[in-house]
């Protein structure tokens, strides 16, 4: 295939649902909470087909803006309650972390034509540090919890 840019709404949906189903189950939420954040992940990633000025980029943001709203409802709540030691409070803090710094990086990217070579080089290299811990947070706690 030449082009394979169809795949990336696939992801950006894959994200958004995996995260927030993750999250709903976290905190007991039922599962008709899906269909309103299902209706607008879709009209997110199907807009664009229909003729609608959306693109993948707005998408991401506001999917990645409401993962940020469950994680920070989420490290909250841990917090708050914490008599209990929460194994997961790093992810947690992690996907907060990361996903606030990724709705940044989308906001500013249209600018990153615009500056230099090497600034635009130091915002995706931030960027791909902060998914590299996210990834690295998931994978320690993960194998902590196999033990």
């Amino acid at each position: 295939m030449k082009n394979i840019s169809f795949l990336y709404p696939l992801y950006i949906a894959g994200e958004f649902f995996i995260l927030s189903f993750l999250y709903m189950k976290k905190h007991g939420l039922s599962g008709y909470w899906l269909i309103p954040l299902s209706m607008a992940a879709v009209f997110l990633i199907s807009a664009q087909y229909f003729g609608m000025t959306i693109d993948n980029d707005y998408a991401k943001v506001i999917s990645n803006m409401i993962i940020v709203c469950f994680a920070g409802y989420t490290l909250l709540q841990e917090i708050k309650g914490s008599e209990t030691v929460n194994r997961f409070l790093l992810v947690d803090a992690c996907i907060f972390f990361y996903y606030s710094v990724s709705v940044f990086t989308f906001i500013v990217q249209h600018q990153l034509a615009v500056i230099s070579q090497q600034n635009a080089t130091l915002i995706w290299g931030i960027n791909n540090l902060l998914s590299s811990v996210v990834y690295g947070a998931l994978i320690y706690k993960l194998l902590r919890l196999k033990k």
